[in-house]
């Protein structure tokens, strides 16, 4: 059995003084029909029937107030233990709830270890176009210290028996083994010892690196949400038959034992088809998803989670453009020619070829047509 690590709870003095946000608000399902779980995650062009809960009915929630702690304000929460122990403020390493529940043989697979406390919500849905889209974050307590280790708690969001929760560009599920920045050595800087894996989706919520490295958005994580490392949001988007049943199955557990817990959050609404507008916009949903940035903070040189050659914001709207702004109004770089993926970087210069100093910048997102849309970008050198 595993040993709750200590936290050193004296590194929170070091912190800059802030003021610290509300937590999550997560409130647990009282049945175990899971349909209003289902019609949360339902969003426009989407009709959804004959949903199914495999699980502990303390695994199943729904929750508001994500906005600057997951990236979108509400949805739907699966735990491996209990969804009211993810409220913040983060105060152990090792939460956990065994619910005592079986795991999952496809969720065992991935992973490469048993798993147990599987949470799956299942159901059919009619999408009214051919192609669906939704948005995600997983998170787990098992990051820092349990990176690369057997303990690889893992989800999997299977549409029409295939899983399209992937990380981008690859063939790997999002588990704590595929998405990090390190195993936590126990000493400063906490992270980033051993294999590296696909950091640039990872924000550290640990008690150490991360809350020095970003003290305003790790902060508010920090304060809103006890898990220990999220992922940025995630866009999945799927091909699917028009106007039949196609079949959606979400499922996450723990793996190599039930003792620290990992959770998915799904966004509100984001399980989408077909809803209006043209070309792929109507596609996938509609109306265009938020711009981010990431890394964010970008730490030029550092590496880890942090570190790379630059920002790439994303997703753009083709033949969008991007101004980069000093709060004082003055303008930075401009920034044009958005990929085939929908992404555009900057690598934290000016126009004049010059590093951009450590400070908050504006982006704006200025598309061919539209509403012209704004976010704040943190370079720390």
């Amino acid at each position: 059995m595993r040993v709750p690590r200590c936290l050193p709870g004296l590194l929170l003095l070091a912190l800059p003084a802030w003021s610290a946000p509300a937590p999550l608000s997560v409130v647990p399902i009282t049945s175990r029909t899971g349909r209003d779980l289902a019609h949360t995650i339902a969003g426009c062009g989407v009709e959804v029937t004959d949903v199914r809960l495999i699980g502990a009915t303390a695994a199943f929630g729904t929750f508001v107030g994500g906005g600057l702690i997951l990236g979108f304000d509400a949805g739907v929460v699966m735990s491996t233990g209990a969804v009211t122990a993810v409220r913040g403020p983060n105060t152990t390493g090792s939460m956990g709830t065994n619910n005592s529940v079986a795991g999952d043989a496809a969720l065992t697979a991935y992973a490469g270890q048993p798993t147990y406390d599987a949470a799956i919500l299942e159901f059919d849905f009619v999408p009214s176009g051919t192609v669906v889209s939704f948005d995600y974050v997983f998170g787990s307590e098992e990051y820092n210290e349990w990176v690369n280790t057997t303990f690889n708690d893992v989800f999997a969001f299977w549409l029409n028996g295939v899983n399209v929760a992937l990380v981008p560009g690859t063939a790997l599920p999002v588990s704590v083994n595929n998405v990090n920045d390190g195993k936590d050595t126990g000493v400063p800087p906490y992270i980033g010892s051993g294999t590296i894996s696909n950091s640039v989706y990872y924000l550290d919520n640990g008690i150490g690196s991360a809350t020095v490295m970003d003290p305003v958005g790790t902060a508010t994580r920090f304060a809103g949400c006890q898990l220990d490392g999220l992922t940025v949001v995630f866009t999945v988007t799927a091909t699917v038959r028009a106007n039949v049943v196609n079949r959606m199955r979400f499922a996450i557990a723990d793996a190599g034992d039930s003792v620290y817990d990992s959770a998915v959050f799904i966004r509100a609404g984001s399980l989408r088809s077909a809803c209006g507008g043209t070309g792929a916009a109507a596609a996938a949903g509609g109306s265009p998803r938020p711009v981010i940035a990431v890394p964010n903070p970008f730490r030029p040189g550092t590496g880890g989670a942090f570190g790379g050659s630059g920002v790439t914001f994303r997703p753009v709207p083709a033949g969008a453009e991007i101004r980069i702004y000093t709060l004082a109004g003055t303008l930075v770089r401009a920034l044009s020619g958005v990929a085939a993926d929908g992404s555009l970087a900057w690598d934290g210069r000016n126009d004049a070829g010059k590093e951009a100093a450590s400070g908050v910048y504006e982006a704006v997102v200025k598309p061919p047509s539209g509403a012209v849309s704004r976010l704040k970008v943190v370079i720390i050198r």
